[in-house]
């Protein structure tokens, strides 16, 4: 992942540690925990809160799905099509589950290792 890669760079950077002494991730990292796994974790941290805001239009566009133009493998990589690849949960109980406020506070802390928190 490219955005992974540029935090090691800066890490590097800021811990003064060359490339040349091939410093292990867990050096460099620490108890950090990778970027894309904040991302993915506060991504759907969000989603969750905009699905519980019923008085918002958030809530009601979050999970729409475009109709499918073409192949199935052609089209894009959707919104909800992420959210239900990082939570493991299928896409017909993703907002059963944003919706229990307890159940998906456990689905976003578990995309983060506990020893990187």
């Amino acid at each position: 992942n490219r955005l992974d890669g540029t935090y090691t760079k800066l890490l590097r950077r800021a811990q003064n540690i060359s490339w040349t002494q091939h410093a292990t991730l867990k050096t460099i990292y620490g108890n950090l925990p990778r970027l894309s796994q904040k991302l993915t974790q506060r991504r759907a941290t969000f989603a969750g809160h905009c699905c519980r805001a019923k008085q918002e239009v958030v809530s009601s566009v979050l999970l729409w799905k475009p109709m499918a133009m073409g192949r199935v493998h052609s089209r894009r990589l959707t919104f909800t099509d992420t959210l239900d690849r990082d939570s493991g949960i299928d896409f017909v109980y993703l907002e059963n589950a944003m919706l229990d406020r307890a159940l998906w506070s456990e689905v976003c802390a578990s995309m983060v290792p506990a020893d990187s928190r």
